[in-house]
């Protein structure tokens, strides 16, 4: 189409050389028939842009959430192995059983994320050196518990929150690294929700709870699952703002229906913790 209007183009410019050449009484028609190529050529070139334009947007319309899914899905392997390694080597998964971890336990972080989001403490004992790096890419000391807390924060280079992960791990001396700002494992996550799957002893029907709700009332239950609610949201934005919703089954905190330029998605996982005391 661009070819075409170029073409379109170029025969009126030489239609202008032509009409000076000309006698008085041709000269109108000769600049009638470039005028029409010109407006001719204009049009095909609207058109061709027009094409163009909305190619890319359908292109968008399809990239955007199809890498969206992507990288939540991706985070999710990421997730895999420190929630399956939670508790190995016989610590509580969740750090309850030492109280230097205090401040770091599961619990909801006011302000952080779109809506109420959590943090969440990991703890495994490093018993060899084949499986020892922490989430930052550190190697932990065989003897040593490993600790891997996952929380929100902001970026520092956009407005989205980001899933960080801030590792460190405790010995004979202490608890060491820990509290620092971690490295991001996905950016665009608005919310993120933790529940444990609770089984009282005797008690049949296992729950879902939030962890500092089942650490606050002492629950003597045991922790058999771990599942994670995450909302996330894309960093590149379409043309237009679309109305979206989170799905009926979503069960963390309330998403108000949202109207914005950047892709919506929300992603559930339920893990088994096999090293749950």
């Amino acid at each position: 189409m661009v070819a075409a209007a170029m073409s379109c183009l170029a025969l009126g410019s030489s239609g202008v050389a032509t009409a000076a050449r000309l006698r008085p009484s041709q000269r109108g028609i000769a600049i009638a028939e470039w005028a029409m190529a010109a407006v001719l050529g204009a049009l095909v070139l609207a058109a061709a842009m027009a094409w163009l334009q909305s190619s890319v947007v359908l292109a968008m319309s399809q990239r955007v959430p199809a890498q969206l899914q992507e990288s939540s899905y991706w985070l999710t392997q990421r997730l895999d192995q420190l929630i399956t390694n939670a508790g190995a080597g016989g610590v509580h998964p969740f750090g309850l059983d030492d109280p230097a971890l205090a401040a770091w336990w599961p619990k909801a972080l006011p302000g952080t994320g779109r809506v109420a989001s959590d943090q969440l403490l990991l703890q495994r004992l490093i018993e060899s050196d084949k499986n020892d790096f922490d989430c930052e890419g550190r190697r932990t000391a065989v003897g040593a518990r490993q600790i891997s807390r996952l929380f929100l924060r902001k970026e520092s280079v956009s407005p989205l929150w980001a899933l960080a992960c801030d590792s460190g791990y405790c010995d004979d001396s202490g608890c060491h690294a820990l509290g620092d700002a971690g490295i991001v494992l996905m950016s665009g996550v608005n919310a993120i929700s933790w529940r444990a799957l609770a089984a009282t002893e005797g008690d049949s029907a296992a729950r879902w709870i939030d962890i500092e709700s089942w650490r606050t009332q002492q629950q003597t239950s045991a922790i058999a699952g771990l599942r994670v609610a995450l909302w996330t949201t894309s960093e590149d934005q379409l043309s237009r703002a679309r109305r979206w919703q989170a799905p009926e089954n979503w069960l963390a905190p309330t998403i108000a229906p949202v109207a914005e330029r950047r892709v919506q998605h929300t992603l559930e996982m339920t893990w088994e913790l096999s090293h749950a005391p």
